[in-house]
């Protein structure tokens, strides 16, 4: 999955979920994906080239609606390497090679947040799994959910802090500070001590992550 969200933490992009299956089973007949996330899907899951493009370009269409022209802020990943893609309200900015833990503002905190929120909501579901005695399972279905509502819950302040943290916008005189992520890793670990031992391990649920990130110039 991948992650976008603007500077001033106004505008998150719903997730980029990429499964395998273009209708897995979990879905049954009624539930529809793009309800909470963009959901794409190819043969092994992953990011490529084509899903990117495909991606980028309704992105532009997006800003050009709304008459905005920004800077798109990406890794040096392979797949985020489109060659001859017409874009006419998005420019496209390259972290360099190996920095992406230092400058890109999603590596800054915005990912740990997204995680703290998701694990809270799963270890929540593994709680309710124990307490009715059925399989601590998690479904593509559920987990689509568990993602939109971790990330409906990452606050702007914590993404312009993050922002600001990597030097990317301006620093204030005296930074905001959001206790969220602080609340939600207390909550999260409260929670943990309350599963069995053996069965309190969920990192295998959570989906590999990349992130881009923008500004309006």
């Amino acid at each position: 999955m991948a992650l976008c969200a603007n500077g001033s933490g106004t505008e998150k992009l719903k997730p980029l979920v990429i499964a395998k299956s273009a209708r897995p089973r979990c879905f049954g007949k009624t539930f529809d994906p793009s309800t909470y996330v963009d959901y794409r899907n190819n043969k092994k899951a992953w990011m490529t080239a084509v899903v990117f493009d495909d991606w980028l370009q309704q992105f532009d269409r997006r800003m050009r609606r709304a008459n905005r022209r920004v800077v798109l802020l990406l890794d040096n990943a392979s797949s985020h390497k489109v060659g001859g893609a017409s874009l006419t309200h998005v420019r496209l900015k390259f972290l360099p090679p190996n920095t992406t833990a230092h400058i890109q503002p999603m590596d800054a905190g915005i990912i740990r947040a997204f995680k703290a929120h998701y694990k809270k909501s799963l270890v929540e579901h593994y709680l309710a799994c124990v307490e009715a005695d059925e399989p601590q399972k998690v479904d593509l279905r559920q987990s689509i959910r568990m993602i939109a509502r971790a990330w409906d819950a990452i606050t702007p302040t914590t993404i312009t802090n993050c922002f600001r943290h990597t030097g990317i916008m301006p620093p204030l005189s005296r930074e905001s500070e959001d206790p969220e992520e602080d609340m939600t890793l207390a909550e999260l670990q409260a929670l943990m001590r309350r599963l069995p031992a053996e069965e309190s391990n969920g990192d295998s649920a959570i989906p590999p992550l990349s992130a881009a990130a923008y500004v309006d110039i």
